[in-house]
């Protein structure tokens, strides 16, 4: 048994899509998709999926390849493979283990605002804009959108990755001092963004898992960013198309 589920079979597409999994809240949706996950992400297994029963197992077949976790002797999740698992994928949790609020500490925020603004290099246009157009319907509203990475921040700062910052008024608003909608979805879509620039030269098929996609986003904003990710797959296949 992992989590919630005690077994389940599940076939999920792969083809190119936009797919949703729904159901009430504690039906497991979370669950199954991190377990798809473990297909591609060697995550540490125990912090995802807490305590598990010592005869726990995740399998997954893709082809003529299989992936499989199960637990040791020593109650140690392990994974093992048989043939060439040809699939891509990148999978964003929800608020705890996912990449939203991975950087939000006390300390970290404290720190955020000493970064000099000289540091900061223009966010990418199209997380600039579609977060304008998401949440605002708006592609100009966050403008003046920065970013700075952890290796140009210098050392004595302790965050991974990307944060970003707007200027709104004249005041500098760091990405933790945004709403929790702003703050969340930029972090989607600089996932995206990334996923986007490297998909394009992929053979092998990518599958993206976005947990709890709705969180934060009054439901005009997330009709509005279902259609802009659906755009992306559309953009994917044209870039594909145009490559071969």
């Amino acid at each position: 048994m992992v989590k919630s589920i005690s077994h389940l079979e599940i076939e999920l597409p792969v083809e190119k899509g936009l797919y949703a999994i729904t159901g009430q809240n504690g039906s497991g949706k979370s669950t199954l998709v991190t377990c798809a996950s473990s297909v591609f992400f060697n995550m540490p297994m125990k912090d995802y999926f807490g305590a598990t029963e010592p005869d726990a197992y995740i399998s997954s077949d893709f082809g003529n390849a299989t992936r499989s976790w199960s637990k040791n002797e020593h109650g140690k999740w392990t994974p093992q493979s048989t043939g060439s698992m040809e699939l891509k994928g990148f999978y964003e949790g929800s608020i705890i283990f996912g990449n939203r609020f991975r950087n939000t500490n006390y300390e970290l925020l404290k720190q955020l605002d000493l970064i000099n603004h000289d540091q900061l290099m223009d966010a990418d246009e199209f997380i600039r804009s579609n977060l304008g157009r998401i949440l605002h319907n708006n592609d100009g509203f966050y403008e003046r959108l920065y970013r700075i990475n952890s290796y140009q921040a210098g050392p004595e700062f302790t965050f991974r990755g990307d944060i970003f910052y707007y200027e709104k008024d004249g005041r500098r608003v760091s990405q933790f001092h945004m709403s929790t909608g702003e703050n969340m979805l930029v972090s989607i879509l600089h996932s995206l963004h990334l996923r986007n620039t490297d998909r394009a030269s992929l053979t092998k098929p990518c599958v993206i898992f976005l947990d709890e996609i709705e969180l934060a986003l009054h439901p005009s904003s997330l009709k509005r960013l279902v259609v802009i990710i659906w755009s992306s797959i559309a953009l994917m296949r044209l870039v594909r198309s145009l490559n071969t």
